[in-house]
């Protein structure tokens, strides 16, 4: 797990998990965060935050695809970033 100590969020806990399937890893990560600056904060959350939050998983998804390969099997987890805004 990563830990923001200092830094623009008010709480940031970051959950990397990896299991080893059938012909390949599967990897899950899980995003806690809760912004500063109240109610400001929480408009900003999906007009700003939540998309490039997205845009920075998307692209980690592609390098790792471009340096590894993609999975040919079955996907059977949903592909989403797994983010949790607490407000």
């Amino acid at each position: 797990m990563d830990e923001q100590r200092f830094g623009p969020y008010s709480l940031w806990h970051y959950k990397h998990f990896l299991k080893e399937i059938e012909g390949g890893v599967e990897m899950e990560d899980i995003v806690d965060y809760k912004l500063p600056f109240g109610i400001i904060g929480q408009l900003v959350q999906p007009l700003l935050v939540a998309p490039k939050l997205k845009e920075i998983f998307i692209y980690r998804r592609h390098k790792l695809i471009e340096l590894f390969g993609d999975y040919s099997g079955e996907i059977i987890k949903n592909q989403d970033l797994k983010e949790n805004f607490l407000t």
